[in-house]
């Protein structure tokens, strides 16, 4: 049976995980970050904000878990991830940068649809400035 971590969301409505994350160095979570990015599949969910208000520091140390994310074809996740990006403040790992740069030159029409290559312009031109 797998482990029950409290600072895991254990349902989409799940926002006390949220107290015992924030009080967590990011070492401690670190080997947890894709497993709480599958919280930011849909931005509706209450489990979502506070998976995004501890990563958002972290943005350049999770960039492979994130890349990983923005080239699948779920466009409602990567925008959950491309927004924890934009609330980050740190200069971004170029390599996020690259994977942001395909998707506004090879959208696909899901990420269209959701206006994904306006989203990534515009956390680009943010960080660029």
């Amino acid at each position: 049976m797998k482990e029950m971590k409290n600072y895991i969301p254990q349902g989409k409505d799940d926002i006390k995980y949220a107290l015992y994350l924030k009080e967590l160095p990011f070492e401690a979570v670190s080997g947890d970050v894709s497993e709480l990015l599958i919280w930011l599949q849909d931005l509706h969910w209450d489990a979502a904000q506070g998976v995004v208000e501890y990563l958002r520091p972290y943005v350049n140390e999770i960039k492979v878990e994130l890349i990983k994310v923005l080239s699948d074809n779920d466009a409602e996740w990567k925008l959950g991830v491309m927004t924890l990006i934009s609330r980050s403040t740190n200069k971004l790992d170029q390599e996020i940068i690259t994977a942001l740069k395909h998707i506004i030159n090879h959208p696909t029409k899901e990420d269209q649809e959701q206006e994904l290559d306006e989203v990534a312009k515009d956390i680009i031109a943010r960080y660029s400035a």
